[in-house]
């Protein structure tokens, strides 16, 4: 009898496992591969160091570099970005270093195996094609985007595939992560430790051809003089469009990473959103195990953070999809730029003098909502405004700074009062990220 099975060895399912080990709770991973291979997710966003701190799993003797700037070509204009502490990995490297890390912490593992049966009776029995057999008091979908415990998908884009491939000795004189919007497609293209670049190009379905992604490769303004003398490996296809799992938790079982929510390509985080919704589902279980009667508060956490992550990829992917849009109207650019959620609207109303008054919005609610210590999810004073719900910036609680503006404030006395907590520059900033999403509004 396990705590918990999770089906499937990639980020998620071994830091949900890692997690849980570090939680006191007994896990089992089963992965159908015997060891890590080579996969797409070797740019990680400066996001995921906070997270495998909390793993307490360090990479910084890997051989992994920090990721060099992007080169952005969207909308007829070149950008040069920084990357900001991002690293480039191996993943084959980077998942060992996650599965030392699951083993030495006591997490129980059986690599090559699969599930072929689970059922839930009073616990979940769980048979594998290695002939084992055993039970667990929860169960962990982390099999990716095939989903091993089903159920509906909510789509949040044009349906997208990726053309892929590594190539071998390119152009050494450039190593530069490059995005870049064509006609009817996009790509991304990155060097990666063992000095191959991974070249993908995204379109719809119906021009997903291994032949048609060699033809735009070579049509690419910045790969084809840098892939132009480089040898291309296996060309292969995968489905990358956004989806949303419509129950990503139960009372019995719950979905981490891309089985729970895969969000768009161009925001490079499915390695962070695999860790993080790893790290808050082991709250949870943890949470319906110890204190079963604050179940549906976790299960309403989990749910929230999960569909909150949604809207907030796909907002930010509409919105960069409309850019280049009105750059280049083809459908492909045209049908992505309307697939999202609507974009919030511009406050329209300039951020008031420190001399004006202001007050908390009228239309924002305070109620009683769910969030997270270190090892349980407990109830929290939240704001909810719309289909938003805020409860905490960094350590500081939300709700506790709006009643502060109830009734009508005049705006620097407000920032002093915050200035009891904290620097009056931070003061500053919050009173800017309150108005910014209209939690504070101007009083006539």
């Amino acid at each position: 009898m396990f705590d918990v099975c999770i089906l499937g060895g990639g980020p998620s399912g071994l830091a949900l496992a890692l997690r849980l080990a570090q939680l006191g709770r007994s896990a089992m991973v089963v992965e159908k591969a015997c060891s890590p291979t080579r996969r797409l997710g070797e740019s990680l966003t400066s996001g995921v160091a906070p997270l495998l701190d909390v793993l307490q799993v360090p990479i910084e003797s890997a051989g992994f570099f920090h990721s060099p700037p992007s080169r952005v070509w969207w909308a007829g204009e070149l950008n040069v970005q920084p990357t900001r502490a991002g690293l480039t990995v191996d993943r084959s490297v980077f998942d060992s270093i996650l599965w030392e890390a699951a083993a030495a912490a006591g997490v129980t593992v059986r690599r090559p195996a699969r599930a072929w049966k689970f059922e839930k009776r009073e616990h979940w029995s769980i048979a594998l094609d290695t002939g084992e057999a055993f039970e667990a008091r929860f169960l962990a979908d982390a099999s990716g985007r095939a989903r091993i415990l089903g159920g509906r998908k909510i789509i949040l884009g044009r349906q997208t595939l990726a053309m892929y491939a590594y190539w071998s000795n390119p152009d050494p004189g450039n190593r530069d992560t490059v995005v870049e919007a064509g006609g009817s497609e996009w790509y991304w293209a990155a060097s990666l430790p063992d000095g191959s670049v991974n070249a993908i190009v995204f379109v719809d379905r119906e021009d997903a051809r291994q032949e048609r992604y060699l033809e735009l490769i070579r049509n690419s303004k910045f790969l084809s003089s840098w892939l132009e003398k480089a040898y291309c490996g296996e060309i292969h296809l995968c489905d990358a469009t956004p989806f949303l799992d419509e129950t990503p938790a139960t009372a019995g079982s719950i979905k981490v990473g891309d089985a729970a929510l895969s969000v768009d390509p161009l925001s490079s985080q499915g390695v962070q959103i695999a860790l993080g919704t790893a790290l808050h589902a082991a709250v949870v279980i943890n949470t319906i195990l110890d204190r079963p009667w604050d179940r549906e508060l976790a299960l309403e956490f989990y749910r929230r953070r999960i569909h909150a992550s949604a809207q907030f990829h796909a907002r930010a992917a509409a919105q960069l999809y409309r850019i280049q849009a009105q750059h280049t109207p083809t459908r492909f650019w045209q049908v992505r730029a309307t697939a999202g959620p609507v974009e919030r609207p511009a406050k329209g109303v300039q951020l008031p003098s420190l001399d004006g008054l202001v007050q908390t919005s009228p239309r924002a609610r305070f109620r009683t909502i769910a969030t997270v210590d270190e090892a349980y999810v407990v109830e929290s004073s939240g704001v909810e405004l719309g289909d938003e719900i805020f409860a905490r910036l960094g350590d500081l609680s939300i709700a506790a700074l709006l009643k502060e503006a109830r009734r009508p404030i005049v705006a620097r006395d407000l920032v002093k009062q915050w200035n009891v907590q904290f620097s009056i520059s931070f003061a500053s900033r919050v009173f800017e990220w309150a108005w910014d999403r209209s939690l504070l509004e101007a009083v006539p």
